[in-house]
């Protein structure tokens, strides 16, 4: 992660923004980079390893249909002007939207380390 994406993503509104951004453009392995979260990884994984596990991960039988439904909820979460509610320690975010079907979405955010994170399917 670089100093401009941790900016980025230190504040709820743009992590949201950045999320969007990457996979609107189908940068599926760049939205792993960016936003998996620390506990979802390997404790001690070498550097780079996540490079080369990624495009593993992209070709998951659901993972691409998974990152468009996120696609979806997170682009409510702004159409809807969704303002979370926030955990008692400021590290969590849950927004609830309404899908095109009437159905409730929830999408939580979490942070660590000083960004946010999805909370990933």
């Amino acid at each position: 992660m670089t100093a401009d994406t941790t900016a980025i993503r230190s504040k709820l509104d743009t992590a949201l923004t950045e999320a969007i951004r990457l996979l609107e453009a189908k940068d599926y392995v760049g939205f792993i980079k960016e936003f998996a979260p620390p506990d979802a990884l390997p404790p001690g994984m070498p550097p780079g390893m996540l490079d080369q596990i990624a495009p593993m991960i992209i070709q998951q039988p659901d993972f691409v249909k998974q990152m468009g439904e996120m696609l979806d909820t997170l682009k409510s979460i702004g159409s809807q002007k969704a303002v979370p509610t926030m955990g008692d320690d400021g590290n969590t975010a849950t927004y609830t939207t309404t899908a095109a079907d009437g159905s409730k979405q929830t999408m939580v955010f979490k942070k660590a380390n000083g960004v946010w994170y999805p909370d990933m399917p």
